[in-house]
Formats: structure tokens, C-alpha cells, sequence
């Protein structure tokens, strides 16, 4: 799975160095995603990346924001935006920002003390100290080491909460997610889903998506 994974990863990067402005001075800016030993860091960045890549193929431009200098450009835990983490900026035709699309970064809530949350993917208003009015859409991918493993009703449920709590769904004005993998907020798996649970998803604005692998 790893390999077949990284592998996928690399065939984005190539794809996407075509397509659009994402390499930092010609540096590869993945490469920390080779000598990282959890899969499930892999896998969420895997699909990251398949996000990028269909945000990118409906023609939206895309450049890479490389904002840190050491090894490691993307966060491999929950971090602050504000330290200057690695993204991906959204651009009108006059290169200004629209969006940024982000890999576990912290939202914080500004109404709520101590509650935060960290999506594997968010699409956020540019700013440093996102909220719950910055945030726009959101994927938490859930890797199961057995892939047979079902995506339990709980993940199901705190992950609306989030969606409650942070008030989405909202409209996404200039950029178009409709044919993209995550078209909806989405908890994601390469495990299984139990597809009774599917009103439940649609009935509070996300989606899941089972077996979501190269």
C-alpha cells in the first residue's frame, strides 16, 4: 500500500509541475514524503494531493506557496498556520489570492475557548489565524490498516459536529469543487463504508467515500 501510494503521489507531482506553478526555484518540494515511515500521514497526504490535482484540471490556477525553508514543508501533525507552513494559493486571473488549500493546519474557534480542529484538508480565506469564518470546506481522510475496517458511525458523527461547529457548508465564490473528488466537506477511507449511513452524511452536508485509493 505504501508504495503503491507514493507512487501515486510522484505521478501528481508530475502532472502538476506540467500544469501549473507549484515548484519552489526548481526544488522538489515532496521529498520529505519518501523517508516517512506512517502510512497514514501518506495516505492523507495522498490524498491532498488527488484534491490538488482535480481543483487544478477544472482550470483553476494554482501556484505552490513555499513559506518555510527547512526540510520539512508540510506538517506531519496538527500545526499552526502561522508558522509558516507550505500550501497550495488559489489565483483569480490578476494573481490575486483567493483561497488557500492547506494539510493539517489548526482552526481555532473564536467563540469557543480551547476548541480547534484539524482537518487533513481545508480550503481557507488567506489570513495567518484561521476561524470559523476563514474555513470553507474540509476533508478528514481516516487510514485503516485493514482495509476491510469500516468507517464507524462515531468518526461519522464527531466529524459532523465539526461541520456544525464551523459553519459549513459555505459558498465557494470563484473556484470550483463540483467535479473534484471532495466535491462536498468529506470524511474519506481507505477502508470501507457502511452506505446505510449515507442519509446520515447527506442529511448534515458531507459526504463519506469508501475504498479511496490509487
Amino acid at each position: 500500500m505504501k508504495r503503491r501510494l507514493l507512487e501515486a503521489i510522484d505521478d501528481m507531482a508530475d502532472y502538476l509541475n506540467k500544469a501549473s506553478r507549484w515548484y519552489d526555484n526548481g526544488q522538489e518540494p515532496f521529498g520529505h514524503i519518501v523517508s516517512n515511515s506512517q502510512e497514514s500521514y501518506i495516505y492523507e497526504f495522498y490524498c491532498y494531493m488527488r484534491f490538488i490535482k482535480d481543483i487544478n484540471s477544472n482550470g483553476t490556477r494554482i501556484i505552490f506557496n513555499n513559506r518555510r525553508s527547512k526540510d520539512s514543508l508540510f506538517p506531519k501533525a496538527p500545526a499552526e498556520k502561522r508558522l509558516g507552513w507550505a500550501k497550495f494559493d488559489i489565483i483569480n486571473k490578476d494573481g490575486v489570492i483567493l483561497y488557500d488549500v492547506n494539510g493539517g493546519t489548526i482552526i481555532h474557534h473564536s467563540e469557543i475557548t480551547n476548541y480547534s480542529f484539524a482537518p487533513d484538508i481545508s480550503i481557507q480565506k488567506p489570513g495567518d489565524d484561521p476561524n470559523e469564518d476563514s474555513v470553507m470546506h474540509i476533508v478528514d481522510a481516516k487510514y485503516k490498516t485493514d482495509t476491510k475496517e469500516e468507517l464507524h458511525i462515531n468518526q461519522l458523527r464527531e466529524f459532523k459536529a465539526c461541520i456544525d461547529d464551523f459553519k459549513l457548508p459555505k459558498e465557494i465564490n470563484g473556484l470550483e469543487i463540483e467535479n473534484t473528488c471532495f466535491k462536498l466537506s468529506t470524511i474519506v477511507t481507505n477502508g470501507v463504508i457502511n452506505t446505510r449511513h449515507n442519509p446520515y452524511a447527506t442529511e448534515n452536508n458531507f459526504q463519506q467515500i469508501g475504498n479511496f485509493i490509487p
